[in-house]
This record gives C-alpha cells, structure tokens and sequence, in this order.
C-alpha cells in the first residue's frame, strides 16, 4: 500500500469510529464486556449505518 492509500484508509477508519462513538454515548454500558457485546449484536446495524454515509474501509 502506499502513503495515500494508508492515510485515505486511515481517514475513513476516523469517520466510522466518530458515527459508532455518537451512536454509544447514551448507552448503559458499565464495561468493555458489555460494550463487546452490544456491537456483536448490532454488527450488521452498524455496517448498515456505515455504508449509508458513505463512508467504506476495504482491508
């Protein structure tokens, strides 16, 4: 990969990790576990969300 390819990647990554932080802030989550949890389950909501902002990582 190049330098650009690292840091488009990299700018992408920011925005998803920005939209799942808005996302958990109101959530009664008092540990990692539980946090772990929460996004096992709602996997597929969060790369819906992702997907209709546009905002798409490829590894």
């Amino acid at each position: 990969m190049t330098d650009k390819t690292i840091l488009l990647a990299w700018r992408h990554l920011k925005k998803v990790i920005r939209i799942i932080y808005a996302e958990i802030q109101e959530l009664p989550i008092y540990n990692l576990h539980n946090l772990l949890l929460y996004f096992h389950e709602h996997s597929q909501y969060y790369r819906l969300r992702v997907q209709n902002r546009e905002v798409r990582i490829t590894v």
